[in-house]
């Protein structure tokens, strides 16, 4: 659990770095474009290349790469068959194209990889790189064609509704000829050409490439993680200015929002679970890892290829940002539950873990009190109606959070232990008075 939580802690600290630098205006619009063409074009390639090129083929569990391809194909024919169940218009299709890409297509590299090194054996971390060319190479472009069609069919309708100038003519492509644009556009990107690459040096020349060019590849592809995560980070930033994520939205948009980040993270989890599970005889380290990688929330390039087709622009960003938020909590506690099956029952092991993931979360909790309680300050707005009622529920969160945290600190005995649950609930009901006589 130690190192899950270390693992958590520094990536979310290099996402919120990310987006602190772009609100403070630190990185404009040029430069994060740059670093994510530097991401894209050159670390993520890098990264793909060093770890195909030298892989061990008898290692690789191949159950475990088919259980996932069946469980994401499940997952995305699952997200796209009930996006369609009420429709089936052109805008329908690009919606059910966009949201089954958003259920399938995990931050794998820059989020997942950090949290599986810390936690599993290394071989599952060479499994992570092969679900990027898997995902890129099948499922993508199936999404990618449905946005394609529905965006093109709407641009022509909308065509239409306006009137062609006379002599004008337009021939629309066919599906087949847009999903060949699409499948050449994918095996002709960075990253799959690396993966070819690799793998073909990795068979014809066992892995033998020049020093220099091995350094090369391993220092640029070291970088991607970092520079990953801060650029998400950055995404998050320019999610919030452009698509006013603090602005109320409708009832159906809250509900969709709300589903998809439930199959994203709890369903497709599941999915995987079980489908591994069940070609692997439950195998509990490979499960295990099913269910972790399963709650990975989704990555970025959902959100730019929204913004590309104009689908949902706004619904995406939102859920992005929701989902990092939903799917952290849920990979601790999976962590822990892990590490609870490892401890086969001794009652010492569960408590000190049970402790420590206490700790953790009330450490995260006063951090987050904190945070709020300089937002108040800052924005000069303290006796504003809302921020009169929610400043005594922070400020006694935080009270119950540092007893917890002093009780485990001053000693291991159960009995010094019992006084947190009273300090708890005197600081709900202390908080909810102060919060009526202020409001």
């Amino acid at each position: 659990l130690g190192a899950l939580l270390s693992a958590l802690a520094y990536t979310l600290m290099l996402i919120f770095t990310g987006f602190l630098m772009r609100s403070a205006r630190v990185l404009n619009d040029a430069e994060v474009g740059g670093l994510s063409r530097f991401c894209g074009l050159l670390a993520l390639p890098c990264a793909l290349f060093a770890s195909v090129v030298d892989l061990d083929w008898s290692s690789v569990d191949w159950t475990l790469l088919l259980g996932m391809f069946i469980s994401k194909a499940i997952i995305f024919a699952f997200t796209a068959l009930a996006s369609l169940s009420r429709s089936r218009s052109p805008e329908a299709i690009a919606r059910a194209g966009l949201f089954a890409v958003f259920t399938t297509k995990s931050n794998d590299i820059a989020f997942a990889l950090p949290i599986v090194s810390a936690i599993f054996p290394p071989i599952f971390a060479k499994m992570v790189y092969l679900f990027v060319p898997l995902q890129l190479a099948i499922i993508n472009p199936v999404g990618l064609m449905m946005m394609e069609y529905g965006s093109a069919a709407m641009q022509q309708q909308r065509n239409d509704e306006r009137g062609r100038p006379a002599g004008a003519t337009c021939r629309p492509r066919s599906p087949g000829a847009k999903l060949l644009i699409v499948f050449c556009s994918t095996l002709s990107s960075p990253v799959m050409i690396a993966v070819v690459l690799g793998l073909v040096l990795n068979l014809t020349a066992r892995g033998r490439i020049p020093t220099a060019v091995s350094q090369f590849v391993q220092l640029a592809g070291q970088a991607y993680t970092s520079t990953a995560l801060l650029t998400v980070g950055t995404s998050l930033s320019i999610v919030g200015k452009r698509d006013g994520v603090g602005a109320p939205i409708d009832g159906i948009s809250a509900l969709v929002g709300t589903s998809l980040i439930f199959v994203k993270v709890f369903v497709a989890a599941l999915v995987m679970y079980h489908v591994c599970g069940l070609l692997t005889d439950y195998d509990t380290q490979t499960i295990s890892f099913a269910f972790v990688y399963g709650c990975m929330p989704p990555a970025p390039t959902v959100y730019v290829w929204a913004r590309q087709y104009g689908i949902c622009t706004e619904l995406t960003g939102r859920m992005l940002v929701v989902s990092l938020l939903v799917a952290t909590p849920f990979i601790v506690i999976t962590g822990l539950m892990i590490d609870l099956g490892a401890t086969r029952g001794d009652l010492a092991s569960t408590r000190g873990l049970l402790d420590a993931a206490t700790q953790s979360i009330d450490a995260l909790a006063i951090c987050c009190c904190v945070w709020m309680v300089a937002q108040f300050a800052v924005s000069r707005q303290m006796r504003s109606g809302f921020r009169a009622e929610l400043l005594p529920l922070v400020l006694c969160n935080a009270a119950s959070s540092l007893s917890a945290v002093a009780c485990i600190h001053s000693s291991t005995s159960r009995a010094t232990k019992l006084p947190v649950d009273v300090v708890r609930q005197f600081s709900q009901h202390l908080a909810v008075a102060l919060a009526g006589q202020l409001g």
